[in-house]
């Protein structure tokens, strides 16, 4: 977590040209994170992350507000999921993940769920 680079970079593409990357800062100044396996839809992003004051994984959101990733919470799912890393459908319907749970083939399964009634 303090190696400097770990973490999730952004970089900016403008006028066909790739700018210099910059850390997402999405922790409090002082405390460690380390912040990982994101996926963006639309101002929203999840990201795991493990940090301080928690133990284990866990899942959090933040909003692109003004130009930066902000307003973070955590955003866990039942631990009966055992979710791994996710991936959101374009349209915010459908969460695609793997999990070694229960009913599954065997190993890292892929699984979905989908969205109802707002959860």
């Amino acid at each position: 977590m303090l190696d400097g680079v770990t973490g999730i970079y952004l970089a900016r593409k403008l006028e066909g040209t790739w700018g210099e990357v910059e850390r997402v800062v999405l922790q409090e100044t002082g405390k460690l994170a380390l912040d990982g396996c994101e996926m963006v839809l639309g101002e929203l992003m999840w990201f795991c992350s493990t940090r301080e004051g928690y133990t284990g994984i866990h899942w959090f959101t933040a909003r692109w507000v003004d130009g930066l990733w902000q307003d973070w919470m955590l955003a866990d799912f039942d631990p009966a999921y055992q979710v791994g890393e996710l991936h959101i459908t374009a349209d915010g319907s459908r969460l695609f993940y793997h999990s070694e749970r229960p009913g599954g083939a065997g190993g890292l399964d892929i699984w979905v769920s989908q969205l109802a009634d707002g959860s």
